[in-house]
């Protein structure tokens, strides 16, 4: 109710009245000790937006009322009686009372005070000068207000020292409950006036500041008056002795005491002349430690206290999150004078609070509502974090230190490591990580260590469960730091203690079930995706220095193989590997990307690597008949690593030619292992395996088609910078030829998984392109063909399969669009031909009628895929030459499909989406405008009304995405076709205005982001228009009627209206000064006042706008 109050008399203009009636409300004497809080959080709300509507007058006008009932009502009720002690006595204690009630409102008050100050519009050089004098005058009499309530608190209190008991005890005054809410109430008065002042100084050169507290007085005249002031804070001096406020007693007014010190802070900053000082810095430094209050943040984060943000919620429970908050949000202030120790401190609550913090709770909150876990991971994840190095750099090795005491925990007694039994001067282990984690003779004892584990195979480190979580925790906070804010030294440290983690530690359940917490194959999996993080910071180059390239690739996968034996042999892998082997193959090809990229000793690292991959022991590991699980998994990981190694060499040819002769060489040498080890891999096993029907399935039919795809592209990589335009021998050609007749055999007879079928077309691609170079000239044509023609029809049987789903269909189109491009990329005329016959009987309109829609869509996406390929000449004649007749025959198809609800997602949808491609590729080859208005009128058909918000997202998206390539790609046609083309924007229009009215509770979720996204494209589409006016002359008037005459029949909501009326805006720019009056005589009453109002807007906003724009346009 309060809140429809405050919308009303908003609307009336009528807002100061409302309050004053209010005031003298809440002024008035209560009967109960207590009332509830004066601003809820829903009426705060809604006071911030209506304060928002309101104009500044209006809101000073509110102030000066609230500031009246202050000095008028509550004023005299707090002042100290202290000549009528007997009088009190004799009142029962009724002055207390009233003393302790007026203090409650004089709280109530400057809370509502500071919520309508900070909601004010501020001062600018456009404000009226009767304005900014109004403003002043409040802002004199608010301080002399502040003034009087701190000279009240100055005053001893009598009451107080009546009550304090004198047998043996040592007198002193201690502050009453009206003391500490009316200190509260002055130091908030106090923040806010400071705040607003800054504010209409920094944007009003009219408004001059004269802040009575920084006036120099006799005594100290050569002092600073904004020094003195901020030594005035920081030793209490502005309170009594009784008041001075602490977490627990007054925790709001040492909030604000905080802030206070801040505003002094950035005041001191920013006059030069006071840096100059001698005693400026160890002032600052004493202001920071002040801030800090290091003793207030000892504990560090306890429970799971949250606050609003809001200063009148600040009490004992929520301060250390709003200390924190103000901490936190002010860094890059303080940060310059922070001490070593206090950095040290910050670094280790951050961490403390990211270690215990729950992160799923912390995504249930409101955005407005802070934790501590909250506040520090956005302070992780910010840009600014790695632009203040001294903290970054105490929180890298706060984590380093942290994990360093968790690995020393676990230490094994039959193997020590040397790195790990270094004492405290070169392993700092106390709270102070201000000093370097490691010393060159540590980082050398750690690169020892980590070798040694890798050639002996010992475990160094054994965890528990509960400690194999922490390092968890503390590898995720590192995940959430940006490794280009480390330094080398924190850098270097950090990614060798994480392989000496890597190598030497192990879990101790070392038999894995699939994990939802701990567990080897998770542990070690975050452990190697967080190593590849680390790759991508700037200073990684320094790590090199320690420790070669190939030696860590050499280390890690050494250390992958021996974690590979500790799992339990399973029938089936689970996710928990694949995700281990795809974080390992991840961080391989990182590796070798960068040392190629780097240029770090190529040959070297890289040849390394691959002596190591092709050594006896890897050799005889991968081509063994494997009798246990575990020996399946290390010829998994070996394979995987031998793909990622070929991948990232093949991506990298080009470079150079010495480059390129290096990984052609290493290239052969990995090529030559891979085709024995997946032969091994292939044949039948024994007893661990008579359950699998097929050998593959235990690597993953996927999976061993991807290696043999790397294979092959490795022979045709390695064999093509020496034997560019010649004949080439494939030294497994028959693997090859083997897997192809097997993919086409099976890829479309029965349902598969997606990962299958694109590792598939990829090999099918690669296998065509061998083939088309393998064969001699005076075979190519009988062999190709066939080739040509199985692949063709495999691939349509797939794209028709009853099992595919037109979800999966459209995950398919990348891999199957870059099959099309190598078979079409020489393609022959006979061949084009053929393709072009299977498109033409796709496109049968019978087929969709008899309900075999799925044939006709294989032909649209085709259609799609192949207008994007590159054709020689002859058939790309061939393709634009029919384009007309596929044009004619889609449109139809769709008009058709648009009669069938159910068909809109899974076909025409996708038909519209592939005639769209067919617009874009054929720009400037399709010149009749009859066939651009063939396709408006197929988009005309496409149904718009009664839909699910999903299924119109995608229709809207559709129809605009098709509009767009119309105007952007066939501008010389658009003129005739114009009529037609408005006519599909005005259902877009009328649609969007019908579904983003106002529905009440509805306006707000997922459904209503689409309509909002939706109203986005109809402003976008409304500015393509006013940026071609040569094809729209005629019609600006005519858009600009149709609009109001939609919009008077509904109430937008306001998110939607807006962009809808800054589309419309563009178009009115087109309007010339008759068109204006011709709109005006010919529109009906009721649409005539929308017009009226809607131009007034133009005129007001947006069109002083753009002239202002236009005078500054070069």
């Amino acid at each position: 109710m309060v809140c429809s109050l405050l919308q009303t008399y908003t609307k009336l203009r009528q807002l100061p009245h409302l309050f004053s009636s209010l005031l003298s409300v809440i002024c008035r004497p209560v009967l109960v000790e207590r009332r509830p809080p004066l601003l809820s959080e829903g009426i705060s709300a809604s006071l911030r937006t209506c304060l928002l509507d309101s104009s500044p007058s209006q809101v000073l006008e509110i102030c000066s009322l609230v500031l009246q009932n202050i000095r008028t009502h509550l004023q005299p009720d707090l002042v100290n009686e202290e000549g009528n002690g007997e009088a009190m006595e004799v009142d029962g204690g009724h002055g207390h009372m009233r003393k302790e009630a007026a203090s409650l409102k004089l709280s109530s008050l400057c809370q509502l005070l500071y919520v309508v100050l900070f909601n004010l519009k501020t001062l600018d050089n456009s404000s009226p000068v009767l304005l900014v004098r109004r403003s002043k005058g409040f802002m004199e009499e608010m301080q002399q207000t502040i003034k009087d309530l701190l000279n009240l608190s100055l005053k001893p209190n009598v009451t107080s020292a009546q009550r304090t008991p004198k047998k043996g005890k040592k007198k002193e005054l201690k502050a009453s409950l009206w003391e500490q809410k009316t200190q509260e109430a002055t130091l908030l008065l106090r923040y806010t006036w400071v705040e607003v002042d800054v504010l209409f100084h920094i944007h009003c050169s009219k408004y001059t500041s004269v802040d009575s507290f920084l006036m120099a007085t006799e005594d100290e005249a050569e002092a600073s008056p904004l020094l003195t002031h901020l030594e005035t804070l920081l030793s209490g001096a502005i309170l009594p002795a009784r008041l001075h406020p602490s977490p627990s007693c007054s925790p709001m007014s040492c909030l604000l005491l905080k802030l206070l010190t801040l505003q002094q802070m950035k005041r001191v900053l920013l006059d030069n002349a006071i840096l100059g000082e001698s005693n400026t810095t160890a002032l600052l430094k004493r202001a920071v430690q002040f801030i800090i209050a290091k003793s207030e943040l000892e504990g560090g984060p306890v429970g799971e206290h949250v606050w609003d943000g809001q200063i009148a919620s600040v009490n004992g429970s929520t301060y250390p999150v709003a200390h924190w908050y103000i901490v936190v949000s002010n860094l890059p202030l303080i940060v310059l004078h922070l001490s070593e120790e206090d950095a040290s401190h910050i670094a280790h609550v951050l961490v403390g609070s990211l270690i215990h913090g729950d992160v799923e709770r912390a995504k249930d909150q409101p955005p407005d509502i802070l934790s501590f876990f909250s506040i520090s991971l956005q302070l992780a994840l910010s840009k600014v974090f790695p632009e203040l190095p001294s903290l970054f750099s105490a929180t890298v090795r706060s984590i380093a230190q942290r994990i360093v005491s968790v690995l020393r925990s676990g230490c094994t007694p039959k193997a020590c490591s040397s790195f790990l039994m270094k004492k405290t001067g070169s392993v700092s282990s106390d709270i102070n990580v201000c000093q370097p984690v490691f010393s060159p003779l540590i980082i050398e004892a750690l690169v020892k260590d980590i070798s040694a584990s890798s050639k002996a195979g010992e475990t160094f480190v054994l965890l528990t469960d509960t400690k194999t979580k922490e390092l968890l925790n503390l590898i995720q906070i590192l995940t959430n730091l940006n490794p280009d804010g480390m330094n080398s030294e924190d850098l270097s440290s950090i990614f060798l203690l994480l392989i000496f983690m890597f190598t030497s530690m192990q879990p101790e359940q070392t038999v894995v079930e699939p994990l939802e917490s701990g567990g080897a194959a998770l542990f070690f999996g975050k452990l190697l995706r967080t190593l590849t993080y680390l790759l991508k910071g700037n200073n990684f180059q320094s790590v090199l220095k320690h420790i070669h390239g190939g030696t860590v690739l050499q280390t890690v996968l050494s250390s992958l193989l021996r974690h590979s034996g500790y799992r339990k042999p399973t029938a089936t892998i689970h996710s928990d590997w694949l995700d281990f082997v795809s974080a390992a193959q991840g961080f391989i090809e990182s590796l070798v990307q960068l040392i190629i990229t780097r240029n770090s000793s190529v040959r070297l690292n890289l040849d390394q690597f691959a002596s190591y991959l092709t050594s006896k022991e890897m050799v005889s590991r991968q081509n063994e008949l494997p009798s246990s699980g575990a020996s399946m998994l290390s010829v998994h990981l070996l394979l995987a690593s031998l793909t990622s190694f070929s991948q990232a060499m093949m991506s990298n040819l080009g470079r150079s030619k010495a480059i390129d002769q290096t990984l052609t060489e290493i290239l052969r040498k990995t090529t030559s292992v891979l085709g024995p080890a997946v032969e091994s891999a292939l044949k039948p096993q024994s007893a661990f395996f008579e359950a699998v029907t097929e050998p593959a399935s235990a690597l993953g039919q996927a999976f061993v088609v991807e290696v043999v795809t790397v294979m092959l592209q490795s022979e045709l990589a390695s064999m093509s910078l020496q034997l560019e335009n010649k004949q080439i021998t494939l030294t497994h050609m028959s693997l090859y030829q083997t897997f192809c007749q097997q993919i086409l055999r099976e890829m479309s007879s029965a349902p598969r998984p997606m990962d299958f079928l694109v590792c598939s077309l990829h090999f099918l691609s690669a296998f065509y392109k061998a083939t088309e170079r393998r064969v001699e000239e005076k075979e190519k044509g009988e062999e190709l063909e066939e080739l040509y023609v199985e692949i063709i029809q495999n691939v349509n049987r797939l794209l028709t399969a009853p099992w595919l789903s037109s979800t999966d269909a459209g995950k398919l189109e990348p891999a199957v669009q870059e099959l099309l491009h190598h078979l079409v990329e020489k393609n022959t005329t006979s061949q084009f031909n053929m393709l072009l016959l299977m498109i033409r009987d796709g496109l049968d309109v019978r087929k969709l009628r008899a309900g075999n829609w799925k044939e006709v869509l294989s032909a649209v996406i085709t259609v799609k895929l192949l207008s994007s390929c590159q054709l020689p000449e002859s058939c790309s004649k061939a393709l634009w030459l029919i384009a007309p007749q596929i044009i004619s025959a889609m449109g139809f198809l769709v008009r058709s499909s648009s009669l069938d609800p159910s068909l809109t997602l899974p076909f025409t949808l996708p038909t519209v989406t592939s005639l769209t491609a067919l617009l874009r590729q054929g720009e400037g080859l399709i010149a009749n405008p009859q066939h651009v208005i063939l396709v408006l009128g197929a988009l005309q058909s496409l149904p718009l009304d009664h839909l699910s918000p999903t299924v119109y997202n995608a229709s809207f998206l559709a129809i605009h995405e098709a509009l767009f390539a119309i105007i952007k790609c066939h501008r010389q046609v658009i003129s005739k076709a114009a009529p037609s083309f408005l006519n599909v924007f005005y259902r877009l229009v009328a649609s969007i205005m019908q579904e983003g009215r106002q529905r009440g509770d509805t306006d707000s979720g997922v459904d209503s982001d689409v309509y909002l996204q939706c109203s986005r494209l109809t402003e976008r589409m409304y500015s393509h228009i006013a940026a071609t006016p040569e094809s729209f002359t005629a019609f600006p008037a005519f858009m600009v009627a149709q609009y109001v005459t939609e919009l008077q029949k509904v109430t937008l909501r306001p998110d939607v209206k807006l962009h809808l009326t800054e589309g419309i805006y563009c178009i009115m720019d087109l309007c010339m000064e008759q068109d204006i009056k011709f709109l005006r005589a010919s529109l009906h009453t009721g649409v005539r006042e929308v017009f009226n109002e809607l131009h007034s807007n133009y005129i007001h906003y947006h069109k002083t706008q753009r002239q202002g724009e236009d005078k500054y346009t070069v």
